[in-house]
């Protein structure tokens, strides 16, 4: 999102409307650790908030490429996130709803950025050692089917 346009992510009025790609090079699902607030320093995919008049497929293959410079071959939806965050007092100072899609790595070395300080790629049965959003696992794990039933790859 650009200039003042953008919606606050603190306290906001209504959830903000994100995209994410669990990418997969072989078996190996590409992660980022987070550079910036909320989750600095987890672990989490690739993505970021969907821009007005933006279809959600776009919104995520610009989040890869600004993110870490890589490209994904076709996409398919793989399921919606939540994330709801309270403050002490319990007003919600987060709230995202992410649209998580599935494809396959295409192109791109990979680069850290001021969204993502690291770029891993590891095999899914490794996830339980790392710091992860929450939730992460089993999104990368509805990915992963969707992944190898569809041949997404091809």
């Amino acid at each position: 999102m650009t200039g003042d346009r953008a919606a606050p992510r603190l306290y906001p009025q209504a959830p903000l409307l994100g995209v994410s790609i669990a990418l997969f090079r072989e078996d190996a699902v590409l992660l980022i650790k987070r550079a910036k607030p909320p989750f600095e320093n987890y672990y989490s995919l690739p993505g970021g908030l969907v821009e007005a008049g933006e279809r959600l497929e776009d919104a995520a293959r610009r989040e890869l490429w600004e993110e870490v410079e890589m490209r994904a071959g076709p996409l398919l939806f793989n399921q919606h996130a939540e994330m709801i965050q309270r403050d002490a007092d319990g007003a919600i100072k987060h709230h995202y709803v992410v649209a998580s899609f599935t494809g396959s790595w295409e192109s791109g070395d990979g680069c850290v950025s001021e969204e993502a300080s690291e770029i891993l790629w590891t095999m899914p049965s490794a996830l339980t050692r790392l710091p992860l959003t929450p939730g992460l696992a089993g999104v990368i794990e509805a990915a992963k089917l969707i992944f190898m039933e569809t041949g997404v790859r091809d």
